[in-house]
């Protein structure tokens, strides 16, 4: 009887956080990781690919225990998100949701579409506004992106703030 109670636990989520640029304590990054560790997730620093394997390690481990994969991304580290998410593609690993805020590519740092039909949803909240973009006392000078898929998955939610 136990194990059948067992069997209609919910499924674990491994959760990965990807900080911005400027590190822990800049911009919506404090926000970010009190939302990842709430959630039992672990935060990760991706610049320009170098950090990747180590975020790939963390989720690859936790997708082959079985459990759904949640990736969040900040400004430079959700540009980062696509990226892993789209050499975990290369991997057969699929994630379960990606959630984005304001993605932004400086010097190649990242993409803006998933290659491969292994994500099942994103959601993407970015901003438009350029009065941002012109000061540096802004709270969040970089404009963010929106996204694309190459497939019909993921489904994707571009939503501008």
């Amino acid at each position: 009887m136990h194990s059948v109670a067992m069997s209609f636990n919910k499924p674990r989520t491994t959760v990965a956080g990807i900080y911005g640029a400027g590190g822990e304590k800049a911009s919506g990054n404090p926000a970010l990781k009190d939302l990842v560790e709430s959630e039992g997730g672990k935060m990760f620093t991706s610049s320009f690919g170098g950090g990747d394997d180590e975020i790939l390690s963390y989720i690859k481990t936790g997708f082959e225990q079985g459990n759904k994969i949640k990736i969040y991304g900040h400004s430079r580290g959700a540009a980062a998100a696509v990226r892993i998410a789209n050499k975990a593609g290369e991997m057969n690993i699929t994630i379960h949701e990606i959630v984005l805020f304001d993605p932004v590519g400086f010097y190649f740092g990242g993409d803006f579409v998933f290659k491969y039909p292994n994500v099942m949803k994103v959601t993407n909240y970015y901003q438009r506004n350029p009065v941002d973009g012109l000061f540096w006392w802004a709270d969040n000078p970089f404009i963010g992106s929106s996204v694309k898929g190459n497939f019909q998955w993921p489904e994707i939610n571009n939503g501008i703030s």
